[in-house]
């Protein structure tokens, strides 16, 4: 067995890392859109800021997990986007997010799954124009 082989087997696990590293942003980003009491509203300005770099650094986070490692197109956004569905489902209520959060993180989802499958078809190509080239 080669070491690309071997290597190749690996893969999984680092874009498994990268991936658990993207849920660990998306905690930071939904703690900052979190607001239990409401007693402090934010501002529209503060509420769209984060949840467009959220959305941004999430959708690029896929698309480079995705384009280094092709194979993890299947996993990386369903555990990138764990803590936005987990909390849309179980955590926050309605009513501590305005309808624009709810907007910009659905963007998000859909953002970073295309992004994932984008990066994997470039990743894909890569690697074929690799082999063909050696």
């Amino acid at each position: 067995m080669e070491k690309n082989e071997k290597n190749l087997r690996l893969d999984w696990l680092k874009a498994l890392g990268w991936s658990l590293l993207a849920i660990i942003i998306s905690m930071v980003f939904l703690a900052l859109l979190h607001d239990d009491t409401g007693n402090n509203p934010r501002s529209t300005l503060f509420l769209f800021g984060v949840s467009f770099a959220f959305v941004i650094i999430l959708t690029i986070a896929c698309f480079a997990i995705c384009k280094s490692y092709p194979k993890s197109v299947w996993y990386t956004p369903v555990l990138c986007n764990a803590m936005v569905v987990s909390s849309i489902l179980f955590g926050i209520p309605m009513w501590t997010w305005s309808l624009m959060v709810w907007i910009m993180l659905g963007i998000g989802v859909l953002l970073s799954v295309t992004g994932a499958v984008v990066g994997a078809v470039m990743g894909r190509r890569q690697i074929m124009q690799k082999n063909n080239g050696s």
